[in-house]
């Protein structure tokens, strides 16, 4: 990304735990600093530094107590950017790429975003303030480089190509990029697909993605809040039931209603009873007219799902109302 001017934050990579000890000491990190394991860590290898103590602990956790396995072998110091988060995703293949509609994820475990970093708390979709014409900037900008550069490298990329990104004033960078849907993006983004999925993957496994372009939405807002295991993204136990889920998996309310539902994650069924399976156990999603009427119903619908020992964030979507 540095090299094709891809707007993305300042960093330096480290696989030696003596040299990362002489950069922390040394006068050239600025707090907050953002820490990443580079490797897989289920959502959880991003930690924030807010002074030298607390970016020893970070590098210790990682790299010496390995709490992430081998994904600590090399951190990634990063410059910490403030602002909005915004998740778009691409679907690409050889004939072209499309563009999904824009989605807000909310990583953090607690209300304004307090506690640590998660897999995704929850998720709204479309964004108000993030329109059409930003989309195509940030392809441009963005998603054109970074794949016309996999194409002369001689790997050209096929599938989903998501970026997040963060909104500064000097506009839109990349805090990283994933090659799959995203969680929770995908509950919200799944309410408000018209056109079949199952046809959109033939046409990419064809080469012929712009034979189904643009794609068809459904109207309204689409808002996806997870419920998860106490403890989490922590430690927690398994095997709570969670009392108000039938038989199907679905609390029933409203009946049979596809702008409701339930997509579950860590869920198991135990012969009488749903019971959790896992730290992020549950989406509740809807897609009400407005983006108000999303939060407002989601919330409601995670607080008739939610279990004694388990718990939500009831702020998801609200920060994209303010900045609407």
């Amino acid at each position: 990304m540095q090299r094709l001017g891809v707007p993305c934050p300042k960093s330096r990579t480290f696989d030696d735990y003596e040299i990362v000890l002489r950069y922390i000491n040394g006068p050239s990190v600025t707090y907050p600093a953002v820490i990443k394991a580079d490797g897989l860590c289920v959502g959880k290898g991003v930690r924030f530094a807010f002074n030298r103590q607390q970016a020893l602990d970070i590098i210790n956790d990682f790299m010496i107590r390995r709490i992430h396995g081998p994904a600590g072998e090399m951190v990634i110091f990063q410059e910490c950017l403030t602002g909005p988060e915004v998740s778009v995703i691409v679907l690409v293949d050889e004939s072209g790429m499309v563009a999904l509609l824009p989605s807000m994820d909310h990583k953090r475990l607690e209300e304004n975003d307090q506690g640590p970093n998660t897999g995704g708390m929850g998720a709204i979709a479309p964004l108000p303030f993030f329109t059409e014409q930003m989309v195509d900037e940030a392809a441009a900008r963005i998603f054109l480089p970074v794949l016309g550069e996999m194409r002369r490298l001689g790997c050209p990329f096929t599938g989903i190509l998501y970026a997040g990104l963060i909104l500064t004033d000097e506009g839109p960078k990349v805090l990283e990029f994933n090659v799959r849907m995203g969680d929770p993006e995908c509950q919200s983004l799944m309410m408000l697909l018209d056109t079949p999925l199952a046809e959109i993957f033939q046409a990419m496994a064809e080469n012929r993605l712009l034979e189904v372009a643009p794609l068809r939405w459904k109207p309204g807002f689409a808002a996806c809040v997870v419920l998860v295991n106490r403890g989490y993204p922590g430690k927690y136990e398994n095997g709570d039931i969670i009392p108000n889920l039938g038989r199907s998996g679905q609390c029933g309310i409203p009946a049979n209603d596809p702008d409701w539902y339930l997509f579950h994650a860590g869920t198991a069924w135990g012969g009488d009873h749903w019971r959790t399976n896992g730290g992020r156990v549950i989406g509740a999603t809807v897609r009400p007219a407005t983006l108000p009427d999303a939060i407002k119903s989601a919330n409601a619908l995670a607080s008739v799902v939610c279990w004694p020992g388990g718990q939500f964030r009831p702020d998801i979507g609200r920060k994209a109302l303010q900045l609407v």
